[in-house]
């Protein structure tokens, strides 16, 4: 799987479950991912790139550190 900054929250989580503390460290709005509701309708619908803005951070930074966590090459410069 890919993580990209189109790449929806919930996609991520599913596919590395051991990545949810490091979107939380990054944003910690989004500590209402603990809860399970809240989890299935915010992960539908935020994509990476959404989160990294609401925790003010560079898109193609948080993907980068996402990729990587994951173990996943590094995408090619350019947009996230």
């Amino acid at each position: 799987m890919e993580i990209t900054g189109r790449t929806k929250l919930m996609e991520v989580l599913k596919a590395y479950p051991q990545l949810e503390e490091q979107i939380i460290a990054v944003a910690p709005p989004f500590k209402n991912l603990r809860n399970p509701i809240l989890r299935r309708t915010v992960a539908q619908l935020a994509t990476i790139e959404q989160v990294a803005q609401i925790g003010g951070m560079d898109a193609a930074a948080l993907v980068r550190i996402l990729r990587r966590a994951a173990g996943l090459e590094e995408l090619p410069a350019g947009p996230a």
